[in-house]
């Protein structure tokens, strides 16, 4: 069953694997990758704006969330 999202906010989310959170993002939630950045960053649009969410790796090394 796939999930289809209609929108969402500006969102930023910090992961620690950006191809694992692209992958997620991308083939679970169907959103579209619109854009990277620097390698660390990706970009997706739920289909209204040109971005809805970002995801920012800080790396395998990051700490947890509080």
């Amino acid at each position: 069953m796939a999930i289809s999202v209609r929108g969402v906010g500006h969102v930023v989310l910090k992961v620690r694997d950006l191809e694992r959170a692209v992958a997620f993002y991308r083939d679970v939630l169907g959103l579209k990758e619109v854009a990277r950045h620097g390698g660390h960053m990706a970009f997706f649009s739920a289909g209204t704006n040109h971005h809805d969410l970002a995801v920012l790796a800080l790396g395998p090394d990051a700490r947890p969330a509080p």
